[in-house]
């Protein structure tokens, strides 16, 4: 019998490639493999739901303690830095002028631009200022522009609540108020907690889908929770995610009088995707796998097998993968790989933390160089999984995922 092969796809990857690699898309061997040397999390748990309330409660306490934000935080508490008061326009220029008097009739040769120099204020100010003193008058004292009446404000603000849920725009609103701008309406509509939000289409776009099986849900979750609190223990996330070639960002910032160099798309190979294979832990990528298109069951067997080969040995792992049909194959059910595997209730990818990591990617991939060939796409999209920046992010990727659990346990 022939070996087992994959499609074309590139090694896996468990850290960043050095600069100079070039990935290569080749049919590669699945190697049969008896036994790991890794250990799986072995049996299942069912705890009471107050326990399992506790331990996700618990976690979540832990991750916002552990944080390099809260760490920092607490170092300027310890501190003893007095919290700074933020003063109003009014007031900061009301102190300004405050200042620029003392200077003037502490002066002994009078300098007006060396107060204004020593006051960071502007020469006009300083004079208008020094006359004022000259005069015998008080310091004019700064007031707002354009302060609308009580009855102007009464007026738009009966506007604004006679919009909420209409078809009124800030233009309407600005051609029944004239006397004010459009900042200014803006501000009345958020102050009265209005956002500007796109109709909802008269019939629903997508199908409506029955709850899951909250039974379920709580097996999981409470799986799942139990393995988090356990040091010897650990969650892996596997998923899949397509990258089209002809992806890019719509917008950049540019000089009104430049022309941009940068197309929409930057590839003309518009039927190309690559499909990408990763597995992470709470804190980062641990293994990536890249294919030429669409992926089958001994594709997903070749990248699990290596990926968990290249885990450490010191604990137990426990990976949670979606029902897609090429996780749940018959090639897979038939190794030791599937034993590792923990399904999750279709549908319910908001409990599965690499979905979040994958927006990140997805977003730096549409800002990614401008390359001419398949093997440099590769490069940087591999790169991408590994780049410094996601440290902090699976920070905040644990913690989400935490709410998450709590969230949908009931």
């Amino acid at each position: 019998m022939p070996p087992l092969k994959t499609r074309s796809a590139t090694e896996v990857y468990t850290e960043a490639p050095s600069p100079d690699h070039v990935p290569s898309f080749i049919e590669r061997e699945i190697q049969k493999i008896d036994s790991f040397a890794q250990e799986r999390v072995k049996g299942r748990h069912y705890l009471p739901k107050e326990d399992v309330r506790v331990l996700i409660k618990n976690l979540i306490e832990t991750s916002v303690r552990d944080s390099k934000r809260a760490k920092r935080l607490r170092g300027l508490e310890t501190s003893e830095t007095k919290p700074r008061v933020k003063l109003t326009r009014k007031e900061q220029v009301n102190r300004k002028r405050r200042l620029i008097t003392t200077c003037i009739q502490n002066q002994q040769v009078l300098n007006l631009k060396q107060v204004a120099r020593y006051t960071r204020s502007c020469y006009q100010t300083v004079r208008r200022v020094y006359w004022d003193l000259q005069n015998e008058r008080d310091s004019s004292t700064y007031e707002y522009n354009n302060v609308k009446s009580d009855r102007e404000m009464q007026a738009l603000e009966a506007d604004v609540r006679a919009a909420d849920g209409g078809l009124v725009s800030v233009a309407d609103l600005k051609r029944q108020n004239p006397t004010f701008s459009r900042k200014k309406i803006l501000d009345v509509l958020h102050s009265k907690q209005m956002r500007w939000r796109k109709l909802p289409l008269a019939q629903p776009k997508f199908l409506t889908y029955d709850p899951p099986n909250q039974k379920d849900l709580n097996r999981i979750i409470c799986n799942m929770a139990v393995v988090h609190s356990n040091p010897e223990a650990q969650m892996l996330y596997v998923d899949e995610m397509k990258f089209p070639l002809q992806q890019t960002a719509k917008y950049h910032w540019i000089h009104k009088e430049r022309e941009s160099t940068i197309k929409l798309n930057r590839r003309e190979v518009s039927d190309t995707t690559i499909t990408a294979i990763a597995m992470c832990s709470h804190e980062k990528f641990v293994a990536v796998q890249l294919f030429d298109g669409e992926i089958k069951g001994q594709d997903f067997l070749n990248f699990i097998n290596v990926a968990i080969s290249s885990l450490p040995t010191d604990r137990h792992y426990l990976i949670l993968a979606d029902n897609a049909t090429w996780h749940n194959s018959g090639v897979i059910q038939k190794t030791e790989a599937y034993k590792f595997l923990f399904f999750n209730l279709p549908r319910m990818f908001q409990i599965n933390l690499i979905e979040n990591a994958f927006s990140a990617v997805r977003s730096e991939y549409r800002k990614r160089p401008i390359v001419e060939s398949l093997k440099e796409e590769a490069k940087n999209i591999v790169n991408l999984f590994f780049i410094k920046e996601n440290v902090e992010r699976f920070e905040g990727y644990w913690r989400n995922h935490l709410r998450m659990l709590d969230k949908y346990y009931k």
